[in-house]
Order: C-alpha cells, then sequence, then structure tokens
C-alpha cells in the first residue's frame, strides 16, 4: 500500500469502527496497557464516543451508522463505508475477479479494495472541510505513520475528511485535548500497521506456492481473495477490540483493588521475560522458512499459555517474550507451564525465563521500570528450563505448598547492581 492510502486506517478502520483516531489503542493486545495507563474514564469514552447509537459487539461495523451517524459527516463518505466495507469490489456480479483477467493487481486496484473511492482532496483542502486546524490534521497524519504530502499532492478521500470531522467533534465535545488525539493516533497507527503487515504476510503464505516465484495471476488471487474476506474481518476485528478494551478495562480495575496506593501512571506487576536458548547459534543452522516456524512456534505456544491463564503477553521480540500477571502466583503458574508446554514439545531450544513483581509504568502499549529490567537480567542468569526469580517473588511465593523455591547465590546484574536471584520450580 502506498503513502497515497491514508485512508486506508483514517477512512476505512478508523471510520468503520465508529472511532476515527481514538479506536484500537488495545487491537492486538499490545496497546493495552495504553488504556491501563490512563483513567478508566478514557476506556468508557472510548466506548462512548464509538457510536451515536446504541451498539452491541459486533454488530456495528460495517452497517452504515459508523459514518452517517453524524450529521457532520459528508454523505459521499457513507456509500464508501456500506458497500463493501469500504472498497469499490473488483468482483463481477457472479463473484468473478476482474482483477484477475487484466493480470498482475496494480496499486490503484489494492487501493480501490481496501480504501474505497478515489482521492480528491489535497491535505489543505481535507482540512479545511472538515474544519479542522491544518497543524493537528498534519500531526494526526504523520502519528497515524504517513508521510506529509505536498500541498498539491490529491491523496485523501470523503472518508478522511469523515474521520477528521469525528476528531473535530471529540474535541468540541470536550471528550478528548489534542494531546490525546495524537497518542490515540500513534496507538491506532502502529498498532493497525502491523496487523496489515502480519496479515498480510499469514493471506500470503495462505494463498500462495511458495516453492515457485508467483506469477501475476497468482497476486490477483491474493487480491480477490483478501477483498471476499474484508467484510467479515471488519466484523470480527471491531468485536476483538472492543473486548480488548474491555479486558483492559477489568485489569485496571483489578489491580486497583489489589494496591490501594495505585496512581494511574504506575501498576503493581509480575513481569516475565522468556527466551529461546542459544537462539543466535540455532538461526544460522536453519534456512528462512525453518527460522520462521521455529520463531512463530514458540510465539504461538507461549502466548497460548498466557492467554488461558489470562495475563497479558505484552510484546515478542523474536526470541523473546514479555508478560505482565496481577500477581506473583500466577506468573509463576505461567511460566512453570510455559516451560514444561515449549521444552516438552522437544521440537525446538530450550527456554529459560526471569520474574520479577515491583511497580512497572504503562506507556505506548509496554511496560517500563526498574521491575522489567530486573526480570530481564534475571532472565540472562537462569539455565536452561529454569525458572530464575527475584526476592518480591520468592517472598510472595514462600508459603506455597506446591512450589519449591531455592536460594542461590548473589550476582551481578548490569545496570542494577548485585541481586539476590532464586530458583523457582515445581516439587518432584
Amino acid at each position: 500500500m502506498t503513502a497515497d492510502a491514508a485512508s486506508a486506517v483514517v477512512g476505512h478502520i478508523a471510520v468503520a469502527a465508529d472511532t476515527a483516531v481514538v479506536g484500537h489503542a488495545a487491537v492486538s493486545g499490545d496497546a493495552a496497557s495504553a488504556i491501563e495507563g490512563d483513567a478508566p474514564s478514557v476506556v468508557a469514552a472510548d466506548v462512548g464516543v464509538a457510536g451515536d447509537s446504541p451498539v452491541a459487539g459486533d454488530s456495528v461495523v460495517v452497517e452504515g451508522s459508523a459514518v452517517v451517524g453524524d450529521s457532520s459527516v459528508v454523505e459521499d463518505a457513507a456509500s464508501a463505508v456500506v458497500d463493501g466495507g469500504g472498497g469499490r469490489s473488483l468482483l463481477d456480479g457472479g463473484g468473478i475477479p476482474l482483477v484477475g483477467a487484466a493480470g498482475r493487481p496494480t496499486a490503484e486496484e489494492v487501493e480501490q479494495v481496501f480504501v474505497g473511492p478515489t482521492a480528491r482532496y489535497t491535505r489543505i483542502e481535507v482540512a479545511a472541510i472538515a474544519g479542522v486546524p491544518q497543524s493537528l490534521a498534519e500531526r494526526i497524519w504523520r502519528a497515524l505513520g504517513f508521510a506529509t504530502r505536498a500541498d498539491d499532492a490529491v491523496a485523501f478521500t470523503d472518508a478522511d475528511v469523515a474521520a477528521l470531522q469525528r476528531v473535530r467533534t471529540m474535541l468540541d465535545r470536550g471528550l478528548l485535548n489534542e494531546r490525546t488525539v495524537i497518542r490515540m493516533a500513534r496507538a491506532l497507527g502502529q498498532t493497525t500497521a502491523r496487523l496489515a503487515q502480519w496479515q498480510a504476510e499469514i493471506m500470503i503464505d495462505a494463498v500462495l506456492d511458495g516453492r515457485r516465484h508467483p506469477a501475476d495471476e497468482d497476486l490477483a488471487k491474493v487480491l480477490s481473495t483478501a477483498e471476499r474476506l474484508l467484510p467479515d474481518f471488519e466484523h470480527v476485528l471491531l468485536h476483538v477490540w472492543r473486548s480488548q478494551l474491555a479486558a483492559a478495562g477489568t485489569r485496571l480495575l483489578t489491580v486497583t483493588d489489589l494496591n490501594d496506593e495505585i496512581v494511574p501512571t504506575r501498576l503493581t506487576l509480575a513481569v516475565g521475560f522468556v527466551d529461546l536458548v542459544s537462539f543466535t547459534q540455532v538461526s544460522r543452522e536453519l534456512d528462512e522458512h525453518a527460522l520462521g516456524d521455529l520463531v512463530e512456534g514458540f510465539e504461538a505456544r507461549a502466548a497460548d499459555v498466557i492467554a488461558a491463564h489470562g495475563a497479558r503477553l505484552v510484546k515478542t521480540l523474536g526470541d523473546e517474550v514479555l508478560f505482565t500477571a496481577m500477581t506473583p502466583r500466577l506468573a509463576a503458574e505461567i511460566s512453570l507451564d510455559l516451560v514444561e508446554a515449549i521444552t516438552g514439545a522437544g521440537d525446538g531450544p530450550n527456554v529459560r525465563i526471569g520474574l520479577a513483581h515491583g511497580p512497572v509504568v504503562p506507556m505506548m502499549g509496554d511496560v517500563f521500570g526498574t521491575t522489567v529490567n530486573l526480570a530481564a537480567r534475571l532472565t540472562a542468569i537462569a539455565r536452561p528450563g529454569t525458572i530464575v526469580i527475584d526476592g518480591s517473588m520468592a517472598q510472595a511465593l514462600d508459603d506455597a505448598p506446591d512450589l519449591e523455591i531455592h536460594r542461590i547465590r548473589r550476582r551481578p546484574a548490569r545496570g542494577l547492581g548485585v541481586v539476590q536471584p532464586y530458583v523457582l520450580r515445581r516439587p518432584p
């Protein structure tokens, strides 16, 4: 997708979700702590903005109210969402892909499928029509991850106007200030960019034969398949996003109940780093496909175990996974199950885990602070197949009859001085 497709996110997904820039801060789970780090009212305000009429679950997506529910939105944008989920169909009446007849899909055809109407406005015109200051509109586009266009470049659609008008409405109503709008736009842009890239890679892998170079007809098949799936994907996307918002709000309430001294910018959590042992060496011995399978298998197993326990996978780093849990006990159970699931599979390298418990700063969907750094340092101390924890974790788990905690010698931890680690395991 080219930079001209600025409305791919703003006009297609964001408008369809009826949240414009306020949406998707937690669509993938990585940005959940961005909600946790703000006041609980952010969740309520987000959901409140996401529909001028009562909405429930995934019934909100492309029924038209996403754009036409606000009288300030241009009428031309309504058809962009109602007709085909935002894009102009490249299928004929019988469901036959027209792009296949023309051979290799063009950039214009790709944009027609995913974005919709042809661009009509320059960046100056789209801001003026929406009633949003030019400087704010440019900050929003950049936060979403799109390049600044030349003054005379026609690169924006009616859907972009509609999205900006919703931003203006939020500001006029006092629901959000400009700083919050930009933060939400950055969360939306970064999250959806990774989501779109990831899904595109999955679709290509599912549709194409990786053993040969794709022909033009193969690429046309990918595009037509994506077009057929797009409406259902939109429904599922919004439903999952709302569910993630609910989960983020619930986590915030839970942590608040556990710690009366909590402030919105700091949480007390258990933090875990899961590391694939000898990943650099193993990666040199595998071809690209085998390496991809190894990383995806590791991340998938880790994600499944973490989700099954109701904890949060913060991010994946190829050979590492970072997660947070509400309590030391929950983090311990996740870690023990992770070692068993990944090591027990016997189809890849072993893992080692570091756990620490203490205050963290949630920001931009990530977590920061000394507790996070300590967990990472403890991972480096751990031997293959073991779990090393800090003193706070050891103290909290000391009375657990089904766990064994062994004190080991003190070790230097880079940037943290000398620390006292403990080894966690289940009794034999």
